[in-house]
């Protein structure tokens, strides 16, 4: 059979000529045999501007790496020292003892709203919240910001929280577990300046120069945040059943606002005053003072209709009997706290009562101005089961909230704290806190 013959081909020169970059076709270049003589110039040609490009990504890297350091030389993470604890034995409530001797003593402050919830007492310093066993004192957890100082910290139905400063404004807040330290949120407030903190029944009352703001003391949740006018200055704000009652200032004279405790909602009514109103009771009844006259006035809850004046002071102006004399009363009017809750308690029927703090107890219903007085030389707090502890020297006292009744009296020995001395029931002992704070059992 003949075999096929395929058509001559034209050799292939073996002289190729040159690429337009100068480059042999038939060139081989070590490494990359399968090459195509096309990418192999493309990578020749690119190659500095690759080398440039690889700089640039190192110098980026680098930047990040510092402020990667930077920010955690000078952030939160790196500041804080924390321990969380295991929660204690509770305290089961009794009688308080009658005689007492200080068991342990911190030169802490004690939290405000009621310091001691779950076992746990809390107090803190410039920098640190610390988780007291109650009845040891022995620290069970703590939180640290060296980089941060405490505007102040409550307490308040077993959540505990700590408002540090920053920048000159007390807005970075954190919020814990009482019983054993676990943070719970974190937020950041838009208050500027100092504040005056203070603790109602679920949520915190945080009082500014220019606003009032209200959010959940559990997850840190804004109720609202009420704005005072351009202008206008806020003085005083007291949280209560009946809403927070807000004395503030403008230009064009004093004025007293409510606004409900929990819901968002414009002012429920506003009323005008030539004379300053500072916010005195607003559970068992909506009362403000004047510290000019010394007088209370009572308002309707529903829509600010003032009734009569109530005088606060004794009638000569000196001390009356259970009543502090005109200049105690101003003194401690122009003493109170920015930011206060009420102290109140029910009777079996639901009947409100609540307990005013001038220089002298006053207790408040519903249905009356003043139902009692009595003589007080320290602060007064809600010591639970309707009662209300006052401290007179080395003296403890609770009376009944309801008709002011005394209802026993505690004797403490061993070195006090100083200050003006709150009490609280802790067991059968009682916790002193002023300057310092300490157990007496």
């Amino acid at each position: 059979m003949a075999r096929h013959e395929s058509p001559s081909r034209p050799p292939l020169p073996t002289d190729s000529p040159p690429l337009p970059d100068g480059l042999d076709q038939g060139a081989v270049w070590p490494g990359s045999p399968a090459e195509h003589p096309a990418l192999v110039a493309y990578r020749l040609k690119t190659r500095r501007a690759m080398t440039v490009y690889g700089a640039i990504l190192l110098v980026l890297l680098v930047g990040v790496l510092i402020t990667v350091k930077e920010i955690y030389a000078h952030g939160e993470i790196t500041h804080v020292s924390k321990q969380v604890g295991v929660a204690p034995a509770a305290v089961p409530s009794a009688a308080t003892v009658s005689a007492a001797t200080r068991k342990w003593t911190s030169s802490d402050l004690a939290a405000g709203g009621d310091p001691f919830a779950d076992g746990i007492v809390v107090t803190y310093s410039p920098h640190t919240v610390n988780g007291r066993d109650a009845l040891t004192g022995a620290v069970r957890w703590h939180y640290t910001r060296t980089d941060r100082t405490l505007c102040g910290v409550v307490q308040q139905d077993s959540s505990t929280i700590a408002i540090y400063e920053h920048d000159g404004n007390c807005d970075e807040v954190t919020g814990f577990a009482t019983a054993t330290g676990q943070p719970t949120f974190y937020r950041t407030l838009m208050d500027d300046g100092p504040v005056g903190i203070s603790s109602a029944p679920n949520v915190v009352l945080v009082v500014a120069a220019g606003d009032v703001h209200v959010f959940d003391n559990a997850g840190g949740l804004d109720r609202w945040l009420w704005n005072a006018p351009t202008g206008c200055t806020v003085q005083r704000a007291l949280a209560g059943t009946q809403g927070v009652l807000i004395g503030y200032h403008c230009a064009d004279g004093y004025h007293l606002a409510l606004h409900s405790l929990l819901n968002d909602q414009p002012l429920i009514w506003t009323v005008d005053s030539a004379q300053q109103l500072i916010p005195l009771s607003a559970s068992a009844a909506v009362t403000a003072a004047e510290p000019s006259t010394g007088q209370a006035i009572r308002y309707s809850a529903d829509k600010g209709k003032a009734s009569s004046p109530t005088p606060l002071s004794g009638a000569t102006g000196a001390a009356v009997g259970a009543r502090p004399g005109l200049a105690q009363v101003q003194a401690a009017l122009r003493a109170l706290p920015s930011s206060q809750a009420s102290i109140e308690t029910s009777d079996d029927q639901n009947q409100v009562f609540e307990v005013v703090d001038v220089a002298g107890l006053i207790g408040l219903s519903a249905q009356d101005n003043q139902v009692w007085t009595a003589p007080t030389t320290g602060p007064a707090t809600d010591a639970g089961n309707g009662v209300v502890a006052v401290v007179d020297g080395a003296v403890v006292t609770q009376r009944e909230m309801i008709n002011g009744a005394v209802r026993g009296r505690t004797t403490v020995a061993g070195p006090l704290p100083g200050g003006a001395l709150k009490a609280y029931p802790v067991g059968s002992g009682v916790l002193l806190a002023g300057t310092s704070t300490g157990l007496y059992s």
